[in-house]
């Protein structure tokens, strides 16, 4: 019975979406998304309490993207981006 896909498995199949890539935008570098933020911080003069509570984001994330630890997820990416600009 190879190739053959029992009822559940349609549904569990069914049920994943892709979302499509936004190409317009680059992909950050943990180096890149550090600059932009603590750039930006000290720019418009707030505290990273702040720009956590104006992204929506924990303070702990926040610290973790400055200081090169992880990346922000796909959603906050491109939030990261439109920093750069403002």
């Amino acid at each position: 019975m190879k190739g053959f896909v029992f009822g559940s498995q349609k549904k569990r199949a069914a049920r994943f979406e892709f979302k499509p890539v936004n190409t317009s935008t680059s992909a950050l570098t943990k180096e890149q998304c550090s600059k932009i933020l603590t750039d930006y911080r000290e720019r418009k003069g707030l505290t990273q309490e702040r720009l956590a509570a104006e992204l929506k984001i924990s303070l702990r994330a926040l610290q973790s993207w400055e200081q090169q630890r992880s990346l922000p997820s796909y959603d906050k990416h491109s939030k990261v981006l439109e920093l750069e600009t403002k």
